[in-house]
């Protein structure tokens, strides 16, 4: 989905467009169109200057609202924003409450090479490892290191 309204950017994608060209022979209600474009708003909106990409157009559809730059043979240019990070995931939700944790491993990798988060399953040390990866990349800007 998110392919075809950047491939479309600026321009208006209608319900039944992204009906036919994303699920083709297949039935899909417009609240689950709905459904997703608010997943993928949930995503972009992790980056500020992507927060408002896709905008609704009442009664019309959905329109991609950045401007895109297409790189050649999906080359993507050194140092930007998007092969700086692109090894690591996208969270689907917005983090709440583990900023002490992540400040705490952020500090303790100022200081060790390697620290491991330990605990019992489904407190989120993953999400916890993601966000502090992020957090601690930004440091670095794109540069190596050693």
């Amino acid at each position: 989905m998110l392919s075809l309204l950047v491939s479309q950017a600026g321009n208006v994608v209608s319900f039944g467009d992204l009906m036919r060209q994303v699920w083709p022979n297949v039935t899909v209600e417009e609240a689950n169109v709905r459904v997703q474009v608010n997943i993928l708003r949930k995503i972009l909106s992790q980056w500020e200057e992507a927060s408002r990409a896709i905008n609704t157009v009442p009664n019309r559809g959905y329109c991609f609202v950045l401007a895109v730059r297409y790189h050649p043979n999906e080359v993507v240019p050194s140092g930007s924003r998007a092969q700086r990070h692109s090894a690591l995931p996208i969270l689907a939700n917005t983090i709440v409450g583990p900023d002490d944790a992540i400040q705490i491993i952020v500090d303790a990798l100022g200081q060790n090479r390697l620290v491991t988060i330990t605990g019992p399953g489904g407190i989120r040390k993953t999400t916890v490892a993601i966000a502090t990866a992020k957090r601690y990349a930004e440091r670095f800007r794109g540069d190596k290191v050693c």
